[in-house]
């Protein structure tokens, strides 16, 4: 018998909401990782950080926004309240998003930003304030 399947249901959606939030941490210090200054020139391992921030970023979106899974979807997680979780939370990362990027053309005015600098973050921003959203409003319940 499986170690899981003894858990109360408290009990794993914490470890889901643990696990949830390392990876959001990790997907933020790869952001900064990705936009910080190189006094060389890119290397490859510079370009495969950016792809796997961006990829991460992506399945986050994804996750978090719609009800994209590879297996069978079971009907009675997905249901009218978890869909509206989702758009609640795709409403929060776009308006993060915009925040963010009228902050990063404030910030132009000062000092220049490059598209390379600023993307990450966007996405990133985005990505992370849509999960966040979806499981403070999983957690709740409401």
């Amino acid at each position: 018998m499986r170690k899981n399947s003894k858990l109360e249901p408290s009990e794993r959606r914490r470890r889901a909401v643990i696990v949830t939030m390392l990876i959001l941490l990790t997907s933020g210090v790869g952001a900064v990782e990705a936009i910080s200054d190189h006094s060389d020139h890119l290397r490859s391992v510079d370009f495969a950080r950016g792809g796997s921030l961006l990829f991460l970023a992506l399945v986050i979106a994804l996750r978090a926004t719609t009800n994209f899974r590879f297996g069978r979807s079971d009907p009675a997680l997905d249901d009218e309240l978890t869909a509206s979780n989702r758009a609640s939370a795709a409403t929060w990362g776009f308006w993060a998003v915009m925040t963010t990027l009228a902050c990063a053309l404030l910030v132009n005015l000062r000092w220049p930003l490059s598209v390379a600098e600023t993307v990450p973050i966007l996405i990133a921003t985005g990505a992370v304030s849509a999960g966040i959203r979806f499981v403070f409003l999983e957690r709740q319940g409401i």
